[in-house]
């Protein structure tokens, strides 16, 4: 019987602690958080865009971009997940309930077209979205299109 305790406390702990604590660089919190970013909180941003709001916003990831300055890709602070899949480290981007696969529209939206980001951490994700958004999703919901999360016309987003 005892031995039965021990095997099940070994695997218990096998399966918990790799990769349970938040990453933390240089004293500062970097774990991936849910957090929603309203109308008020937009309206003080003075950034150009959303792609500079986020960057503002978002320090669970890293927003690169080309020579040129054209947004290229955002991925997850804390790297690949220890499940080698392509693009694992890269967070989904919604925009009124469509995938982002162009992370230059950012660039182009107005930060005065939002009207809300929702930024979800991968375990969340993974419930809302499926697998693919291990590493979080980032919702955006526009103020001429999007639905919130009990509106009908569109069923993105937590609820």
């Amino acid at each position: 019987m005892r031995r039965i305790h021990f095997l099940v406390a070994s695997i218990a702990a096998a399966v918990a602690l790799p990769g349970c604590a938040p990453y933390v660089q240089s004293g500062m919190n970097t774990a991936v958080t849910d957090r929603v970013i309203d109308e008020a909180e937009i309206a003080e941003g003075h950034q150009p865009n959303v792609w500079v709001f986020l960057q503002d916003n978002a320090h669970q990831y890293r927003f690169v971009e080309d020579r040129a300055g054209r947004a290229i890709a955002i991925r997850s602070v804390r790297g690949q997940s220890s499940i080698a899949l392509t693009g694992s480290d890269m967070p989904m981007v919604i925009v009124d309930g469509a995938r982002l696969i162009d992370y230059d529209v950012l660039q182009q939206m107005p930060l005065e077209a939002v009207q809300r980001i929702e930024l979800m951490g991968g375990g969340r994700g993974t419930s809302f979205e499926g697998t693919n958004a291990g590493s979080g999703v980032i919702y955006v919901h526009t103020r001429f299109a999007s639905s919130g999360p009990g509106d009908e016309r569109n069923n993105a987003g937590p609820r």
